[in-house]
């Protein structure tokens, strides 16, 4: 069957989970490196966690700086499956947002 990062072709990804914290949830993402740590380092670490910041802000209704920071994330590592996913859920919340003012 191979591990995740042979089924997926992956250089790195990203795992999580989401957790009752209280009164609210807390959202645990964490990236994790297939191999070449050099370029995880580099590229994808740095632009999932701007991602994580835009996920935290998008959560707080602050979409504006949401979208920044998954737009600055996809400028580090456009290529990365994950980095993309995230920008996409960021982006999909504001878009939802948006609707419901009309």
């Amino acid at each position: 069957m191979g591990t995740l990062c042979e089924r997926a072709g992956a250089k790195a990804y990203v795992t999580g989970q989401l957790m009752r914290a209280g009164q609210g949830y807390e959202i645990k993402l964490e990236v994790k490196s297939c191999g070449d740590r050099s370029r995880l380092a580099r590229e994808i670490e740095p632009a999932a966690h701007t991602n994580l910041a835009g996920m935290r802000e998008a959560m707080f209704g602050n979409l504006e700086e949401a979208q920044k920071d998954a737009e600055e994330a996809l400028k580090t590592a456009p290529d990365s499956k994950d980095v993309r996913a995230l920008a996409a859920l960021i982006f999909a919340r504001r878009a939802m947002k948006s609707k419901r003012r009309k």
